[in-house]
């Protein structure tokens, strides 16, 4: 009887312990600490977007602050001053909601709280540039099906940016990256090919972007294209096809309305607002307006850990960076 005891202890100490579910901060206004689990009064943290909460600590709003809060697909802005336990609020069933934004961003915030993500340098052209990830900080694997073009050796040209999905708007601004044995060139051009894989426009361009209206493009709404450059002068330089879609703004329009129709985003802040308003974004498919979004936050709120760690996310599911 000892002996099955015994085992049955051994058993059950062997099995995986069930790991907490995340409560993340995403947005805070004005004055906001945290006091985590039995810690003095005098060791309480400034609240800061992508801060990991436990349900044993004390949120403490002072001079009408605010703070937003993710729990297990659920959302909610506190904005009342004085302490307030955490576990209070994941029990308050007036302030966390559960809505579809709860649900799209918090995929998010669940992959950008892997400590990976903590871990990327950017350089400004959005590739990594170093990390200082150890052996014990691992590599997530990508939740998205690779995108064409990102990530391919064979080429020695790789695109940027449109990274495919939806393309809205009167102007396109395509992107890429020459290999460090290319130089560039005079004769590269921008190719825009329809789903039959023709080529209906082609564009000069002299360094690693251009401009163009679509108009010039000859794009149609609803219709499927791709775009590659090549050097017109070595066969050798070329990038891998992306595709896209072109397709009407008013798409992006329905997005605000319904932005504007939920609770947790207009009572956040304008940073958390716009990586909402990035991960709706890239959920209908406006992949480079998603990014766009994440680039401008990281650089308007430069303290703001949660916009690049989200960046960082979304860079990786699409291979944008190497």
């Amino acid at each position: 009887m000892r002996n099955f005891i015994f085992l049955l202890l051994i058993g059950l100490a062997s099995l995986p312990m069930q790991a907490q579910d995340l409560i993340m901060v995403y947005s805070v206004e004005g004055k906001v600490r945290y006091l985590a689990d039995d810690k003095p009064e005098t060791k309480a943290k400034k609240v800061i977007p992508g801060m990991k909460l436990s349900e044993g600590g004390t949120i403490i709003i002072k001079e009408d602050g605010k703070v937003g809060i993710y729990f297990d697909e659920l959302m909610g802005t506190l904005a009342k001053n004085g302490r307030h336990p955490v576990s209070s609020i994941l029990d308050a069933e007036d302030l966390l909601e559960e809505t579809d934004l709860a649900a799209i961003f918090g995929e998010r915030l669940e992959k950008a709280a892997h400590p990976y993500y903590a871990t990327i340098k950017t350089n400004r052209a959005g590739y990594v540039s170093s990390t200082t990830t150890t052996q014990t900080v691992s590599k997530p694997g990508s939740s998205k099906p690779p995108k064409e073009g990102h990530g391919d050796k064979k080429f020695r040209i790789t695109p940027i940016s449109p990274a495919g999905g939806k393309v809205s708007g009167d102007t396109m601004f395509f992107r890429w990256k020459l290999q460090d044995s290319v130089k560039v060139s005079s004769k590269l051009v921008v190719n825009i090919r329809d789903a039959s894989k023709e080529v209906i426009a082609q564009v000069p361009a002299k360094k690693l972007a251009r401009q163009v209206p679509v108009q010039r493009l000859k794009l149609k709404e609803g219709n499927n294209y791709d775009w590659f450059v090549n050097d017109t002068s070595d066969d050798q330089v070329r990038s891998a096809p992306v595709s896209f879609q072109y397709v009407s703004s008013q798409e992006v329009l329905k997005i605000n309305e319904q932005l504007n129709n939920t609770l947790a985003y207009t009572s956040s802040s304008p940073s958390a607002q716009m990586l909402m308003k990035a991960t709706m974004l890239e959920q209908k498919g406006y992949l480079m307006d998603a990014v766009l979004l994440l680039r401008n936050v990281t650089k308007a709120d430069k303290k703001n850990k949660l916009a690049k760690r989200l960046l960082n996310s979304f860079y990786l599911d699409y291979y944008i960076i190497e």
